[in-house]
């Protein structure tokens, strides 16, 4: 996965583990708020792969062009960008990998924080996969750890999205500020973690914090939005990582 498909993202350290922090300089597409476009994704379900048949409507895909509803001329600029990171995808067999679907349960949290042209300003992003299997477990408690540590903690909404073949916890819905959202798992020998990446374009969110699993916020977590709306500009677009105190380089 080339390098251009986190353009405009911002990494940095926080506390004691890493945080990954993020202007996502990417575009989106209007979201789904009309009863006709309720009606049409119940009727393509049974078109859809297995993975994405308990799912809701789809929010974002390839085939996802329509532009209207974009008010703000300053998200102009997204739009080129998010188009050029997807291309890659959109071009090639694995088009498909840019499907992702609103989880049944979290439309009234998805209509409060998505703007009408179908993006977060500010949220959280994670990704995880729910295999049902009881390996899986242990990952799919501490991801539930991050989102309360979200609601404790922070007054933005987390968005998590779903790479495994199972639904997320129904009772996940209890929370207020999740967005729950189902995308196809990585191709076998594929490594998982690239869904990273995938997650940060599907999830549509301007200025937004990349969580992984065993990671938790804590107070204070709200000022990172503010220095990364400040920090990645359209002068310094580039990533900025997290300090490792083991590095892999020579130097």
């Amino acid at each position: 996965m080339s390098c251009h498909f986190i353009v405009g993202l911002l990494a940095l350290a926080f506390s004691a583990s890493p945080v990954f922090a993020g202007r996502f300089r990417a575009s989106g597409y209007p979201r789904h708020s009309t009863a006709n476009s309720h009606r049409a994704a119940k009727a393509a379900k049974k078109e859809r792969p297995g993975w994405a048949k308990s799912a809701g409507p789809q929010v974002f895909g390839c085939n996802f062009t329509d532009q209207k509803g974009w008010k703000r001329m300053q998200d102009l600029d997204a739009i080129n960008n998010l188009n050029g990171a997807v291309a890659t995808f959109c071009n090639s067999q694995y088009a498909d990998l840019m499907d992702a679907y609103l989880a049944e349960g979290y439309d009234s949290q998805y209509s409060e924080f998505f703007r009408s042209d179908g993006w977060a300003d500010e949220a959280f992003v994670n990704y995880f996969a729910d295999k049902g299997d009881a390996k899986g477990q242990k990952f799919m408690k501490e991801t539930e750890l991050l989102i309360e540590s979200v609601h404790r903690f922070s007054t933005r909404p987390i968005i998590a999205v779903n790479f495994g073949t199972v639904p997320a916890p129904a009772s996940w819905s209890q929370y207020r500020r999740l967005i729950v959202l189902q995308a196809k798992p990585m191709p076998p020998g594929k490594c998982f973690n690239y869904n990273k990446f995938r997650a940060m374009l599907v999830s549509k969110v301007r200025t937004g914090i990349q969580q992984d699993s065993d990671q938790f916020v804590a107070r204070g977590i709200d000022r990172m939005f503010t220095r990364t709306e400040q920090e990645v500009t359209e002068e310094y677009p580039y990533p900025i990582l997290p300090v490792h105190w083991l590095s892999k380089d020579d130097a």
